[in-house]
């Protein structure tokens, strides 16, 4: 094209349209370092705050969902009374993962509804581990508060109390029972064994204290042991972000695996294994616990044994207790030595026959493992109501 001087005709639509290209062009150029400048600064504005933006809807949203969906942490403080961590007083724990229910903590680590509001009535005591501690059910379906409806329905003085601690085993029992008794009026002592696996030395789940056959027989105290960081923990359950603390515990303990994983996988509710001891030293091993939880206490213990049945498994439901002989014999050594033991089989076994339930799962697990439901609970409260209304202190 052809650019025509100033003295050109300046009404040649061709000029002009010329002429405005190239003031375009010159400004364009003369701006560009400044425009170049601002759009950048702009640009990376708008990404970091939508970066920022979106960070807060999703803590926002992942916190709304743990809250409803995830368990809480529980934190736990060191009690002076009963010389032991316990859960603290006050905090309710949330339990999404087995069971739908929230959990509120009373005075030295007993959880349920019924906080003992009248120490001075007589206290039936559940001992027991994660069992008793009851997270998977709310709090009118524990074992213990249902014992205190009953008797206050039936106009009778006392009180039923969980002590309970997940990874507690008999031999912390054996330690806590003389602090407990300390606090409480507590009439009756009621040991719940999830399986025989619990009143055998030697046992894997016993995370505390533990009962021992090496290099003889005893109970070996171990206190509980604040995680790192547990102020952090507790400051975390306060705000409601446990998720937080999850996150980092879980991180912490991931295991990479890079050939495949043997060994045999045991489910829980099966038959256990029960020590590298013969079965004929059983009796010897029974009669020593027996002698040992006795001398802890002048109030009468009884034990009540819950079996895993009915268990479903692949070819059908189980209706018979894999450890029935060991139960058996632990019966036979309690009533030489006039202890009482209750066997919660038979009542299992009838509430799956009269209704298709298990007292062991719940909607959200596998049926028939796991912890105990509203059910188990129940057939619990009322074998031990029942047996203290008879026997008494």
């Amino acid at each position: 094209m052809l650019l025509r001087g100033s003295h050109g005709n300046r009404n040649d639509p061709e000029a002009k349209g010329a002429n405005c290209f190239l003031q375009y062009f010159v400004k364009k150029e003369r701006g560009s370092s400044s425009v170049t400048s601002i759009s950048a600064y702009s640009f990376m504005h708008k990404i970091i705050k939508n970066w920022i933006i979106s960070f807060l809807v999703s803590f926002l949203f992942a916190w709304l969902a743990s809250y409803i969906f995830s368990d809480s942490v529980s934190p736990k403080v060191y009690d002076q009374e009963v010389g032991r961590y316990v859960l603290a007083s006050g905090t309710k724990v949330r339990k999404r993962s087995e069971g739908w229910a929230v959990t509120h903590v009373g005075p030295h680590g007993v959880t349920g509804v019924a906080l003992l509001a009248d120490l001075n009535k007589p206290a039936i005591a559940i001992w027991g581990d994660s069992y008793i501690e009851g997270f998977n059910v709310p709090d009118k379906a524990k074992a213990g508060a249902l014992i205190t409806a009953d008797a206050e329905d039936k106009g009778v003085g006392f009180v039923g109390v969980n002590i309970g601690m997940s990874g507690q085993s008999i031999a912390d029992y054996y330690f806590a029972i003389p602090k407990y008794e300390k606090i409480f009026n507590i009439a009756r002592h009621y040991i719940v064994l999830p399986n025989m696996a619990d009143a055998l030395p030697d046992n894997d789940s016993a995370h505390l204290s533990q009962f021992v056959s090496n290099p003889e027989l005893g109970m070996r105290f171990k206190a509980y042991r604040q995680a790192p960081h547990w102020r952090l923990k507790s400051w975390l359950h306060g705000c409601g972000l446990d998720f937080l603390w999850d996150l980092v515990k879980d991180a912490s303990q991931i295991q990479w695996r890079f050939i495949p994983e043997s060994g045999q996988r045991v489910l829980e509710g099966t038959s256990l294994s029960h020590g590298s001891f013969p079965p004929n030293s059983y009796a010897e091993v029974w009669n020593f616990l027996l002698s040992a939880m006795a001398q802890t206490t002048t109030k009468p213990i009884t034990y009540v044994y819950c079996p895993a049945v009915p268990l479903l498994l692949r070819d059908g439901v189980q209706m018979t207790d894999a450890d029935r002989a060991l139960a058996e014999k632990f019966a036979s050594l309690c009533h030489e030595r006039g202890i009482d033991f209750i066997n919660l089989e038979k009542e299992f076994i009838n509430l799956y026959e009269a209704s298709g339930r298990f007292p062991r799962g719940f909607a959200n697990s596998r049926p028939s493992y796991g912890h105990m439901n509203v059910d188990g609970h129940r057939i619990l409260a009322e074998a031990i109501f029942q047996h203290f209304s008879e026997f008494g202190i």
